[in-house]
């Protein structure tokens, strides 16, 4: 017994190895009445077992936004249509286990939803 709980000690250690950040298109203009999309390649494949996004979107009215996340034709919502006429996301996360919904939160939209 002693020797797997040091092997699980391990391997959770070299599976938080993995753990990465990625940064996409800083500064881009959202278009009127238009998309912005964006991608992210991994250089691996492992299985996903939690993600969390940190967005930061100036923007005078978050209700016309609506952000996503699509993979093999899957696509998950973040959010949509929320914030009425307030104005930005800054330092926002959106994390399944968070205990507050995006949706009861009011803009600027700031802390983990």
């Amino acid at each position: 017994m002693k020797y797997v709980m040091i092997f699980v000690f391990i391997l959770l250690i070299t599976l938080n190895l993995f753990a990465e950040r990625m940064n996409i298109s800083p500064n881009d203009p959202i278009p009127d009445f238009g998309q912005l999309q964006d991608y992210l390649s991994f250089p691996w494949h492992y299985e996903v077992k939690d993600v969390n996004v940190k967005i930061n979107i100036t923007h005078p009215w978050t209700s016309d936004l609506d952000i996503t996340l699509t993979h093999d034709g899957v696509t998950v919502e973040l959010t949509s249509d929320n914030g009425s006429s307030g104005d930005n996301y800054t330092n926002t996360i959106f994390d399944a286990d968070a205990s507050n919904s995006i949706i009861t939160g009011t803009a600027p939209f700031t802390g983990t939803f």
